[in-house]
């Protein structure tokens, strides 16, 4: 039996990093530091990033996390603030290595929430506009959410070897290119 070596959730790629096969066991601290630090120092560049907030709601046990902090954008839309989170995170490998990846939030009002409808038609100050407020605030948050992927993921693809899943079998296995 086997299993895929990355838990990969919201990336579009697995950005795999640790992957040297010549780190030893004794190395291997020292390489993690040095990457953690070094991708702490990129991903300060992004205006709107904090270091060390938020949690990893995708954690798995077998492939352990560490939290690199959170990267959020806000608007108030309708008397309502929508804010747009990409939590980044390094996971372990199951067998070597780890990879880069994030977890997204979507709030409104300080509420977690994938449609924001209900969400205006409770707490909006122009009830009759809720619906357009509500489509409004999906769009910005889709549109927020897919620039701030695309900045994360450049800062990933600057510091790790982008892969992309060619083959998982039945018994879970994965074959990974890099192309």
């Amino acid at each position: 039996m086997g299993t895929c070596n990355f838990h990969n959730t919201n990336a579009s790629k697995v950005f795999a990093v640790l992957m040297d096969d010549q780190i030893d066991e004794f190395d291997a601290q020292d390489e993690f530091e040095m990457l953690k630090a070094n991708l702490l120092e990129r991903l300060s560049q992004l205006s709107e990033f904090t270091e060390g907030r938020g949690i990893d709601s995708e954690e798995l046990r077998s492939f352990p996390s560490t939290l690199l902090g959170s990267f959020e954008r806000s608007k108030t839309i309708g008397g309502l603030e929508i804010s747009v989170n990409l939590i980044a995170v390094m996971r372990s490998g199951y067998y070597q290595g780890a990879n880069l990846d994030y977890t997204v939030e979507l709030l409104a009002g300080g509420n977690s929430n994938d449609s924001f409808r209900s969400e205006y038609e409770y707490y909006s100050k122009y009830p009759n506009f809720a619906l357009k407020h509500a489509a409004i605030a999906q769009k910005w948050a889709e549109d927020t959410l897919a620039t701030m992927r695309r900045e994360l993921e450049l800062v990933y693809t600057e510091v790790s070897q982008p892969l992309t899943v060619l083959a998982r079998f039945s018994n879970g296995e994965t074959l990974y290119t890099n192309k």
